[in-house]
Order: C-alpha cells, then sequence, then structure tokens
C-alpha cells in the first residue's frame, strides 16, 4: 500500500514511471523484508463502520453531542459526508479534497448534482442524482457513473450557473464559511474521529470504516461487477482488503437449519461491539479543547518512553494529549 503511494506520489510531483521491472523489484525486496530484516507483517486494525452505526453516530451528533462547533454548518457537512460513505461507500477524494490532490479544490460541487422532484407510487418524492468526478484511477474523465440514475418524469429544481463551481463541503475562513475553498480530507478524519470518542467508540471512526461497512453490507447481496462499479475498484482481489476479519455467518444457526441472526453478527464485526456508552462526555470534550491546558510531565515523559527516539516533540505531545484525553474520560 505504502509502495503504491510512493509512485503515485512521485508521477505526480514529477511525472515519473517506474518500469515494470523495476516496480516488480521493489514488490519482491518489499515481501522478503519479513524474513531477510525480521520486518514486522503484522496487519494494522481496519474497523468496519455499517450502517447502523452510522445512525447511531448521527443521532448522538443530533440529540445528543453538546459540542459547539465553530460554524454550524461543520455538523451538516459531517452528516452530509457520512451518509454518503455508508450509503454509497464514497472515498473521501472523491467528495472533498485529498491530501494526493492537494491544491485542486475538487470534490463534488453543487453542479455535480441534479435535486429534482418526482412522483413515485402516488406520493411525491426528492431525488437527488449525483455526478462522480473524482473517482480512482478516473479522474479528470468525463462519464456517465452515477449512483442514482433518471427514473420517472419529474420538476429539476434551477440552480445558478454561478453556484454550480461552488464545492458543497466549504472550509472556515476564521469564523465564516469560505466562499470557494473545499474541506480537506483530513479536517473531515478529524472531525469523525473526535466526533467517535465523543460518542464512545474505542475503534477509530474515518471515512474508510464506514467505507468497509458499505463493502461488507453489500456482499453477497449483488453480483461482483456491480460491487467493482460501487466501490470504484479495477478488479475484485481489492474488496479483499475491505472484507471484515471476521466472516458474516451466524454458523451456530446455519448448521441448525435455523434462520441466521445477521443483525448480531454485524454487531460482532463492526465498531459497535467496542463502544463505551458511559464514555460520552458534555461540551468541551474535544481532544484539542485541552491543547492550552499544560499536560502533566508524568504523561509527556510516558509517551516519549512509547515512541521510537526519531520522533518529533510534537509527535510525543500529541500522543500524551490522547493519552491524557483517554484517562479523562475514564475518570468521567
Amino acid at each position: 500500500k505504502e509502495w503504491q503511494q510512493i509512485k503515485r506520489i512521485v508521477n505526480v510531483g514529477s511525472d515519473h514511471r517506474y518500469r515494470t521491472k523495476d516496480d516488480l523489484a521493489i514488490k519482491r525486496y518489499i515481501k522478503d523484508l519479513g524474513t531477510t530484516e525480521g520486518a514486522s507483517t503484522k496487519k494494522r486494525s481496519k474497523p468496519v463502520a455499517f450502517y447502523k452505526d452510522a445512525e447511531d453516530t448521527l443521532s448522538y451528533l443530533w440529540r445528543c453531542d453538546e459540542y459547539q462547533y465553530q460554524h454550524p454548518r461543520i455538523r451538516i457537512q459531517i452528516t452530509w459526508s457520512i451518509l454518503l460513505e455508508a450509503f454509497y461507500g464514497l472515498r473521501p477524494g472523491e467528495m472533498i479534497e485529498s491530501s494526493t490532490h492537494r491544491g485542486s479544490n475538487e470534490g463534488i460541487h453543487y453542479g455535480d448534482i441534479t435535486l429534482a422532484l418526482t412522483r413515485h407510487e402516488g406520493a411525491l418524492r426528492y431525488q437527488i442524482e449525483i455526478r462522480l468526478r473524482n473517482r480512482k484511477f478516473k479522474r479528470g474523465l468525463e462519464g456517465e457513473e452515477r449512483f442514482l440514475e433518471p427514473t420517472a418524469p419529474s420538476r429539476g429544481f434551477l440552480m445558478r450557473e454561478d453556484k454550480k463551481i461552488l464545492p458543497v463541503c466549504r472550509s472556515l475562513e476564521g469564523a465564516a464559511v469560505s466562499n470557494t475553498k473545499i474541506v480537506s480530507a483530513s479536517s473531515l478524519g478529524t472531525h469523525l474521529k473526535d466526533l467517535g470518542l465523543r460518542c464512545g467508540y474505542k475503534d477509530p471512526v474515518s471515512p474508510y470504516a464506514f467505507r468497509r461497512g458499505f463493502a461488507n453490507g453489500i456482499e453477497g447481496n449483488v453480483s461482483a461487477q456491480k460491487t467493482r462499479r460501487l466501490l470504484g475498484h479495477s478488479d475484485d482481489s481489492v474488496f479483499r482488503a475491505y472484507s471484515s476479519s471476521i466472516v458474516g455467518i451466524h454458523t451456530q444457526n446455519v448448521v441448525r437449519g435455523l434462520p441466521a441472526d445477521q443483525d448480531h453478527m454485524d454487531f460482532v464485526r463492526g465498531i459497535a461491539f467496542h463502544r463505551d456508552l458511559t464514555a460520552p462526555k458534555p461540551h468541551r470534550s474535544l481532544l484539542t479543547d485541552g491543547s492550552h491546558r499544560p499536560l502533566p510531565l508524568a504523561v509527556i515523559d510516558e509517551a516519549k518512553s512509547m515512541l521510537p527516539k526519531t520522533c518529533t516533540q510534537r509527535a510525543i505531545i500529541k500522543k500524551a494529549r490522547a493519552m491524557q484525553f483517554e484517562r479523562e474520560r475514564k475518570e468521567y
């Protein structure tokens, strides 16, 4: 994964592509590091957030969370992002500006959205059609790929031309929402991580946690071809990276000929299994809220001992702040 990212950065920065021969040689070298250099081959944890987790998170965000964001729009933008991730499994860079394309100001703009009112089964319904211009490996290529296809005759809502180039999710400039600048993926990631902590999740809540939940949720329910299209994968092998480490089959019921309890299996496989319902803290509980308060020296020393000697002071303080937050939350 890291080698793929390095190749992408080199290509974007210097327009250089490694020869296939060199690429294969480096991959072999990386693969052999476990035996030749004793490198760790342990996979890092990849939390899975199912749609039920998205519902619980949004319910907490709007009904229980006392944290006051710098601007009310941030709460709405977080909600929009979680819904897109949970319903459609989008990557952050397909909605907002990714770190790989920093400065591009690309993501979902208002011009990419068609809002219409349509009649279905005797009732009026709103329909949103989203054009994805920034799918992985297809960025900058005009296509017809949409998640919601036009259906019955409908009445579309008109949009001013000067608003079509405006990003849906925008960053802050001081205490005000920017008129032009899109929010970054790192900013959204921070908001989700801190929201997850306040909500009581011990596993990190991130855009990719919801993407994995979407992938595991549609597994076995749609064809392999549609799965590739929905997730924007080039082949079926990539899907394995999103599969939960726990197989989602209720074998105890299946072997006895009983209906499988899929809700329970998803609970065991998802981030809800490690959720601490006593953990939510009141207003001003964000990690960064305590950044102005001096940290206990003992906590800083402990964090320093847990990190490599080459770590910067900033990394040590960041680790110490996270440790102190966990302790304060446990005490609360």
